[in-house]
């Protein structure tokens, strides 16, 4: 799925990835739940690249806002 990725020093991500083609974001999370967001922007994409916290970033700019579904 995705076309750029990343594994995230984070307390509750463990790695992400984005596929531009689709605006789907998908998380794997620390928990070992996988999620996908729907219509997510690259621009949203690109800030969670280089967030400083992206727990805080997740919390405040994607959790609530965009569709979400559980893959696993």
């Amino acid at each position: 799925m995705a076309r750029d990725y990343f594994s995230a020093n984070s307390n509750f991500i463990l790695s992400a990835g984005y596929d531009d083609q689709t605006m789907i974001l998908g998380i794997r999370f620390k928990s070992g739940e996988v999620w996908n967001y729907t219509d997510v922007p690259v621009e949203v994409w690109n800030s969670f690249k280089v967030a400083a916290s992206k727990g805080t970033y997740f919390h405040s700019q994607i959790k609530g806002i965009y569709s979400a579904q559980q893959v696993q």
